[in-house]
């Protein structure tokens, strides 16, 4: 499917759809965090300075945010410190709501009514040539933490081809988020527990795998499900761990082979077409956060705790160790099966060629909390995406590291920081590229929200563009 881009217009300030979902409160009581400046400089010093002339040490036993004396009461300074930190979210939101046009060629933003720590979307997409339109779907869990039943979500999202759309110039007269909802959740299964990560099997999205904090693995098939059951079993329930996690992913070239990996140290692999039981086990010291298949699923590697990134490959069983801190994701280029990303605690994002394990060949240290995901552009293959506690999405383009830059510029950030998102109030979960559409991400967080949004054609290449440029024309 050809990229979503906007028509050519002369004014900076084009046409852009900026859609903050109607629901109940609109736009701005929805979108309520920040991203502070435009381009890459988004998520820099926007809003460093809010309340500083009212109390510029809060915690240290001088004042809260307005000037009162708060001796020794520590409830009292914690307290100030949150309203001073909402305080400043509340600026900085004013500031990235000021700038969304220039950011974003697409921008919406959802509530929905629990947070989900997992997205992806499925591989298809359907155009309407009536309506100009198209409607893909997304995959989300629900994280109620035992208020309330847990569901599997598939959730359907029309947006218009254009940017140009007549409907989008007016917040009056229902146009893409702004009145009527294009997000609509097309089915709700019942799930036993939060669903900490949910991942489509390649060749047939109709088959999902779930990892919650249960030891089990259920997969589900949702043709096989009502659109809005009250109960409802999984299809097949994988057995083999011990403790729960968040480790899933199907093979990348063999259909219905699915590994996991869990709080237990172990490692499955399951053929899901001959059963419930693994048909390989690997047993680890320690817990395991992540785990991530290369390009042809040679090599796996392994996130933990306190040994960084064990990488194993199993053609021969061979391991080496990549010191990546204590890791919580990775993911392997998808284009090379010797180039990996890991996150960290540390709130470092590396890359690794693992033909020299010894150090990383890029380490991207912007995030200001825990890395939680990262993952590779299905698109550019130097365009990597990492998403951080820090409410922030940052997209880096891994070709531009090392370029010359003015002192102003490095104030800025690194050349390779090409975007960061702030959309989101809370910490980050999960986030997924839009597979046909370049320069688009979903993501979801602890906000209750999905949003997906489009970088600005003036900030990422048109596509075109970019692979004349990577063929050399």
């Amino acid at each position: 499917m050809q990229g979503r881009r906007k028509e050519e217009e002369s004014s900076a300030l084009r046409e852009k759809r900026v859609c903050g979902d109607a629901g109940d409160g609109g736009f701005e009581d929805r979108c309520r965090d920040a991203g502070d400046g435009i381009g890459r400089d988004a998520g820099k010093d926007g809003c460093s300075d809010v309340g500083k002339d009212s109390c510029s040490d809060i915690g240290d036993g001088e004042c809260d945010g307005a000037g009162r004396d708060l001796g020794d009461d520590e409830d009292a300074h914690e307290d100030a410190y949150e309203d001073r930190k909402d305080l400043e979210i509340e600026e900085e939101f004013r500031i990235w709501r000021k700038n969304v046009p220039y950011l974003y060629d697409m921008f919406l933003s959802h509530v929905l009514a629990w947070p989900s720590l997992t997205v992806e979307w499925f591989p298809d997409a359907i155009r309407n040539e009536e309506s100009e339109t198209t409607t893909q779907r997304v995959l989300l869990g629900t994280h109620t933490a035992g208020q309330e039943e847990e569901y599997l979500q598939i959730v359907g999202i029309t947006l218009p081809d254009t940017v140009c759309d007549a409907s989008l110039k007016s917040r009056e007269d229902g146009g893409y988020g702004f009145g009527e909802s294009k997000v609509k959740v097309l089915q709700k299964i019942p799930v036993k527990k939060e669903i900490n990560r949910a991942r489509c099997m390649r060749g047939n999205s109709s088959i999902i795998a779930v990892r919650t904090d249960l030891p089990e693995v259920a997969i589900y098939d949702y043709t096989k499900h009502a659109s809005f059951p009250k109960e409802a079993a999984p299809n097949m329930v994988l057995e083999g761990h011990t403790a729960g996690g968040y480790g899933l992913l199907w093979h990348p070239v063999k259909d219905g082979v699915l590994t996991t990996s869990g709080y237990d140290g172990l490692i499955c692999t399951f053929d899901v077409a001959s059963g419930p039981t693994p048909a390989g086990v690997i047993k680890e010291k320690e817990e395991i956060n992540d785990i991530s298949l290369s390009v042809f699923g040679e090599m796996l590697a392994v996130g933990t705790e306190k040994a960084g990134t064990i990488i194993i490959d199993k053609r021969d069983g061979s391991r080496k160790v990549l010191d990546s801190g204590e890791t919580l994701c990775s993911q392997f280029s998808l284009d090379s099966p010797n180039v990996l990303a890991t996150g960290s605690k540390d709130g470092s994002a590396r890359v690794w060629d693992l033909r020299n394990e010894r150090a990383p060949i890029h380490v991207l240290s912007v995030h200001k909390d825990e890395v939680v995901q990262v993952q590779w552009s299905p698109h550019f293959e130097h365009v990597l995406a990492t998403a951080g506690r820090d409410r922030r999405v940052n997209v880096w383009d891994l070709s531009k590291a090392g370029e010359a830059q003015t002192e102003e510029e490095k104030e800025e950030g690194p050349p390779e920081l090409l975007f960061v998102h702030g959309g989101h109030i809370d910490a980050l979960a999960d986030i997924c590229w839009n597979p046909h559409e370049p320069w688009e991400i979903a993501s979801v967080g602890d906000d209750n929200t999905l949003q997906v949004w489009q970088l600005s054609a003036g900030v990422a290449p048109d596509p075109e563009e970019a692979s004349d440029e990577k063929n050399g024309q």
